[in-house]
């Protein structure tokens, strides 16, 4: 790394919001999806991964195709094919039929808004 990068950036230290967070269970802290790695009360630290591939609940009806965008849909707290008023989390890394009830994601690492 070159001598003014401070970390990778891959596993970040947040602060669990209003209800804490549940490790494996996705958490919009700021403008940044992260997967808590470990369970926290509200205010306190935990360390979240900010990228890699995860299993989530998908929104049943959708029918990605493989790589095609995946949103965060905070109101549901699943995964859909939806941008109207969901967060662009990353892609699905295979295609999904109507009425599968999980996919795999690759978070992209990025804020959004």
């Amino acid at each position: 790394m070159a001598k003014n990068a401070v970390q990778n950036g891959v596993i970040l230290t947040a602060i669990a919001l209003t209800g804490g967070v549940v490790a494996g269970t996705p958490a919009l802290i700021g403008a940044l999806l992260v997967v808590p790695l470990t369970d926290a009360l509200e205010g306190e630290e935990f360390e979240a991964a900010t990228t890699g591939v995860w299993e989530f609940p998908k929104t049943a009806a959708n029918t990605p195709a493989q790589f095609a965008n995946a949103y965060w849909s905070v109101a549901n707290g699943e995964m859909t094919t939806t941008a109207t008023a969901n967060k662009l989390a990353g892609c699905f890394t295979s295609a999904y039929i109507n009425g599968d009830l999980v996919c795999n994601v690759r978070l992209n690492g990025v804020s959004v808004i």
